[in-house]
Formats: C-alpha cells, sequence, structure tokens
C-alpha cells in the first residue's frame, strides 16, 4: 500500500474513533425514545454538575433493578431539580435492562442543547471532523512528495554504503 493510502486509512480510523461518543450518544437517545418506560422515581438531592439525584424503583418494565443501580444521576434543567425537590419525586424515562440510560420526562435531551454537555461534545467532535479532513487533504495532496530525498549517483550522497572510507591515519 502506498503512503498516500497509509495516511487515508490512519485518517478514517481516526475518524471512526472521534465520532464513535456522538454516535453513541444519538443511538442511546434513540433507544430511549423508542423503547424507554416511564416511572416515578424519588428525587434524593442536587448532583455537583446542576443535576438530579434519583432512586429508581426495583423494577423498570419487566426487569429489576441492581440495588447497585438504583441510585441514578439525571441531567436536568435549574427548573425541574428545583422542583423535583420540592416534590420530592419525579418521573423519569428509562431504558430496561440499562438504568443508566434515562432522563427526566418531558425534557428529552437533557445535557444536549447548544450549551449543554451534548453541544460542547458535538463542538469539540466537529473541530476534529475539520481537522481530520484538512489533514486528509493536505495528505492527498503532499503525500509521497514529502520525505528524503533521493540523490541522483550513489556518490553524491556522503553517507551511501558503497562510498568507500579513507582509510585511518596512522
Amino acid at each position: 500500500m502506498r503512503s498516500r493510502g497509509r495516511v487515508l486509512l490512519a485518517l478514517l480510523l481516526l475518524a471512526v474513533v472521534v465520532n464513535l461518543p456522538v454516535v453513541h450518544g444519538a443511538w442511546q437517545r434513540a433507544q430511549l425514545a423508542r423503547d424507554g418506560v416511564e416511572v416515578r422515581a424519588r428525587a434524593l438531592e442536587a448532583g455537583g454538575d446542576g443535576s438530579l439525584v434519583v432512586r429508581l424503583p426495583e423494577e423498570v418494565g419487566d426487569r429489576a433493578v441492581p440495588e447497585t443501580e438504583r441510585e441514578q444521576s439525571v441531567p436536568t434543567s435549574a427548573e425541574a431539580l428545583d422542583a423535583a425537590l420540592t416534590a420530592g419525586e419525579t418521573t423519569v424515562r428509562v431504558l430496561p435492562g440499562r438504568p443508566q440510560v434515562l432522563e427526566l420526562a418531558g425534557e428529552a435531551g437533557g445535557s444536549g442543547g447548544v450549551l449543554g454537555v451534548g453541544g460542547v461534545l458535538l463542538g469539540v467532535t466537529l473541530l476534529a471532523d475539520l481537522a481530520l479532513v484538512l489533514a486528509g487533504l493536505l495528505a492527498w495532496r503532499f503525500a509521497g512528495r514529502v520525505g528524503v530525498a533521493e540523490p541522483e549517483e550513489p556518490d553524491d550522497w556522503p553517507f551511501h554504503p558503497d562510498r568507500r572510507r579513507p582509510p585511518p591515519a596512522g
């Protein structure tokens, strides 16, 4: 494989790695919208990042929630956080069998948004994609041209293996 092909293959692999978190998040949100179950959860406290810590019921849908996974953190707005803490409970949408995939009911994409965590992740991913496209264009344009210059004649290269060294003095 020529150097141009290897560089482009490496850039393609980097593009997959860079975009994987965004694609995985979108896939989880789609699963939650399609298969999520709304349940009442006890609002415990406010998380340090403006999220709400909730305690899920023992069962979500037809699946049991392990005791170690019943407390989950849900990204939310300040108004919904205050309302849930005042009421002591709230409604969350949970993916059965995956209690860490959840959102407050009525706040689809609570961590998304232009300025939220999801927006920052998307912005960084787009910048990385732009850098990869530019690197790919540069690789396409200059691959094979940059490297060690080959001498025209073996004698033109001072360290060529065929060149004889003068005998040591003395």
